[in-house]
């Protein structure tokens, strides 16, 4: 399975001091894919990007589970 290397310690959610608005955290997520793999979230197949955020999950957690989508 393809995934994005994490670093040992990284949370699953966000700072509670993370205030990103949606574009920012979602361009977040396609700049993470672009530059570890060389591809977009438009590459990938539609996932709930809105409840993810609104989850407060890390972009980097985000990206690894688009990729996990686009796995299965």
């Amino acid at each position: 399975m393809i995934k994005i290397k994490v670093k040992k310690g990284v949370p699953q959610h966000m700072e509670a001091n993370d205030n990103r608005t949606f574009d920012e955290w979602f361009y977040a997520v396609d700049h993470l894919l672009q530059y570890n793999l060389g591809i977009s979230t438009d590459d990938l197949p539609d996932c709930p990007y809105s409840q993810w955020y609104a989850d407060r999950l890390r972009p980097i957690r985000a990206a690894n589970k688009a990729l996990t989508y686009a796995q299965k």
